[in-house]
């Protein structure tokens, strides 16, 4: 919904002047990551122009300045991770999927393209003729796929994602954490 741009935005912000070593990133209720945008709300929110041309900045450039945080940021995918779903995924240094996750780039299916930078993170995680593939099919992978083609990096049991995320994370965080921030700055 626009009010969780919102509040990812003014999230964004906040990391900004204190970020922490790791930060989890995850779905909470009703099986999903994140679905994608409420069509219905985004549909008539993209009526007015500079709206329009206002929210791809704003989600672009706060998706951006995450994935620059001096910060592991590590995505927990249960359920679906669809549109900006997606694109959220590819800010992740490291991606753990449930075998119950789905993860779509499914832009040009609605008629769009990826508004948030995820085309362009997703060339540089898993290269260009993979993303193309993805980005130009509309196709949903699950977490065995989306594994295989590098868009995540460690498949679990539904349920688990979060679980083996904040594992992954407690492993990370007891390194030093000058040595952490200087490997994702």
């Amino acid at each position: 919904s626009l009010g969780m741009m919102a509040d990812l935005i003014d999230a964004v912000e906040a990391l900004r002047s204190a970020p922490p070593v790791a930060l989890l990133v995850y779905g909470r209720g009703g099986g999903a990551f994140c679905a994608g945008g409420d069509l219905r709300e985004v549909r008539a929110h993209l009526m007015d122009e500079a709206a329009a041309k206002g929210m791809p900045v704003a989600m672009g450039d706060a998706l951006d300045a995450l994935q620059s945080l001096p910060t592991v940021v590590v995505a927990a995918v249960e359920g679906a991770a669809l549109g900006g779903g997606a694109e959220l995924v590819t800010v992740a240094d490291w991606v753990v999927a449930s075998d119950s996750a789905r993860i779509g780039f499914v832009h040009v299916g609605l008629g769009v393209t990826p508004g948030w930078g995820g085309a362009r993170r997703l060339i540089a995680r898993v290269g260009k003729t993979v993303a193309a593939d993805l980005l130009l099919q509309a196709r949903q992978l699950d977490a065995e796929q989306a594994k295989e083609c590098g868009l995540v990096n460690l498949v679990t049991p539904a349920g688990d994602a979060v679980q083996q995320a904040r594992d992954w994370i407690r492993r990370v965080v007891k390194r030093p954490h000058s040595a952490v921030r200087g490997l994702v700055e």
